[in-house]
């Protein structure tokens, strides 16, 4: 016989859940894309979701990257196109819109990812304090990271240059039609390579203890497999766009370059840090950006023929 004094809704079990619900259910793709974008653009913070749902959210890491890559082609042009050639060889201006766009919004993540990454590992305590919104005042490496990334951005980017128009006569003759000027590719290719690097960093090592639920669910749901087979569309972009005629080994040389030394660097940041972090796996992605930019500036001269 029921208690009087017991309402109907505790008859409920406490765990009970709605039907045709289940725990380890991934989300939709739109969902997934929405999980994809809060870690890697400043939206806010996610909450914790299971390694299928992670895993449906990391497919859309490379092609957010080639979106951010066309938002810095699209900058980097309209910005030309309003002030036209400058003085010198540079094209400082178009470079700075594009720097501006990224630190603001784009690559703020990445960018501080990277910085309160430097600060938490040259810290006292570092690998004690929990990983969470509020982060200590920035010390004088954190700080020299910081504007010493933004420089090399700013310089490699006003140091691209156009190039003479050149169509590949081999088997990339069919891709003639995405091939975009010389200048254009290391913009579109850059964002590209940092999203995917993200990726890396998170199944290099294990997890922090300290770090977000977001992190976590990512890096359990990455296998070696999935980011290899991901590490394939940047290879072969950068494979057609930074060759000449007859010789894709430029532009693998540039990817392997990449692949390696932030592959290094992650290892290093996980290895003094106890593991990797949310910030940490950003911070690969800004790591990846620079990389790739200063090894296509200095093949620039191979890869336009000089």
């Amino acid at each position: 016989m029921q208690d009087p004094a017991q309402s109907p809704e505790e008859d409920l079990a406490p765990d009970a859940s709605p039907p045709n619900i289940r725990d380890d259910a991934p989300v939709t793709w739109l969902a997934a894309l929405v999980m994809a974008l809060r870690f890697l653009l400043p939206l806010g913070g996610l909450p914790m979701a299971n390694a299928a749902s992670w895993r449906r959210a990391a497919i859309w890491f490379v092609p957010i990257g080639m979106v951010i890559g066309l938002m810095w082609v699209g900058v980097f042009r309209a910005v030309w196109r309003l002030y036209g050639e400058e003085v010198t060889s540079l094209r400082l201006v178009p470079a700075a819109a594009v720097v501006i766009v990224d630190v603001c919004f784009l690559g703020y993540s990445l960018l501080a990812g990277l910085t309160t990454t430097v600060n938490a590992l040259t810290g006292s305590r570092h690998a004690r304090e929990p990983e969470n919104d509020v982060t200590a005042p920035l010390a004088m490496p954190a700080v020299i990271v910081l504007l010493l990334t933004i420089v090399l951005e700013l310089v490699f980017l006003s140091a691209l240059r156009t190039g003479a128009w050149w169509w590949p006569q081999d088997w990339r003759s069919y891709l003639n039609f995405a091939y975009p000027r010389l200048i254009y590719r290391p913009l579109f290719l850059a964002p590209l390579w940092g999203r995917w690097a993200v990726l890396l960093a998170a199944s290099v090592g294990r997890v922090a203890t300290r770090s977000r639920p977001e992190a976590v669910g990512l890096s359990a749901a990455l296998t070696p497999t999935f980011v290899l087979v991901s590490f394939l569309f940047p290879l072969t972009l950068t494979a057609v766009y930074c060759s000449r005629s007859g010789n894709i080994i430029l532009g693998t040389i540039i990817a392997l370059a990449v692949l390696g030394l932030t592959f290094v660097a992650s290892v290093i940041i996980a290895r003094r840090g106890g593991g990797q972090t949310w910030r940490s796996m950003l911070a690969a992605g800004k790591i990846a950006e620079i990389i790739f930019l200063a090894a296509f500036v200095s093949l620039s001269g191979y890869i336009r023929g000089w």
